[in-house]
Formats: C-alpha cells, structure tokens, sequence
C-alpha cells in the first residue's frame, strides 16, 4: 500500500500593507480609533492602553509638570506627542519633555503633531508594556540614534 506523498509548503505571510512616507504618515487619517506608529514605511498599529499603563502616563506626567513649574522650565510633559527617530518612523512615546516652542512649532504645521529631526525632546518616557522587546530593544535603539538624549 503506498501513500501519496504531498509536499508541504511552508507558507510565508507577504506584508502587503501600503508604504507610507513621513510626510504622508503625518497626514494619515483613519476611520478607526485605533494609533499607528510609522516603522520604516509601515503602519504599525499600537494596542489599546490598560488602565493601569494610563494611569501610569498621567502620574509621570503630573509629577513632571508640577516639577517643571515648581522649577519655573520652559518645558512641558504631554502625551500623545510624536517623535521622528529616522528617515521613514515616527513613533508616539509615552510622554515625551520638550520646550514649549518646540511644542508650538509642532502645533503649527499641519497635520499629526509630530516632532521632527531637528526638534529632538529632551526625555522620551516608554511605560513598558506586553511587547518587551519593543520598548526595550527596538525603541530605544531608535531614540539612542535619534540622538534624544534621555
């Protein structure tokens, strides 16, 4: 008795999703609620917060605020600010401490308000979620490049 053999092809999954520039990423509109980061060219959607990773960001960012006031900085605390850290990625620290004119600058072009090259933050603030290795590794060696400095 014989038995047919059939070969088994792995199957690779092909990344279809559209190409995306900076510029193009930073007028991205979607019917979703959803946030994306852009990774070199590629939409990467980012998980729903947990309460817990919200409260979170808004302590540090209460803390970072009353301390910058406190100290009377020109500096700010927000989230939900973006980051350029190379040619074709952005991505949206936790909180991100920059000057207020460098906030106003991003406020005042059009489109996702996202700080480019030459507006690097002073601090970038990942709360550490599911993905490790992201926030970790990837990240970091992203804003170490970028030349953020803390």
């Amino acid at each position: 008795m014989s038995q047919s053999v059939v070969p088994v092809v792995e199957s690779k999954q092909i990344d279809t999703s559209p190409t995306l520039t900076f510029e193009e990423y930073r007028f991205y509109q979607t019917d979703s609620d959803l946030q994306y980061e852009l990774y070199k060219g590629k939409l990467i959607p980012m998980p729903t917060a947990t309460v817990l990773h919200i409260k979170i960001c808004e302590y540090l960012v209460y803390k970072l605020q009353r301390y910058l006031a406190e100290h009377n900085l020109d500096l700010v605390a927000k989230t939900g600010l973006g980051v350029r850290t190379e040619e074709d990625t952005s991505r949206i620290p936790d909180v991100v401490v920059c000057t207020q004119s460098l906030l106003e600058q991003a406020a005042a072009r059009p489109g996702s308000g996202i700080l480019d090259f030459e507006e690097m933050p002073l601090l970038v603030i990942e709360v550490v979620s599911q993905n490790r290795r992201a926030d970790y590794v990837i990240k970091r060696a992203e804003y170490e490049l970028a030349n953020v400095p803390e």
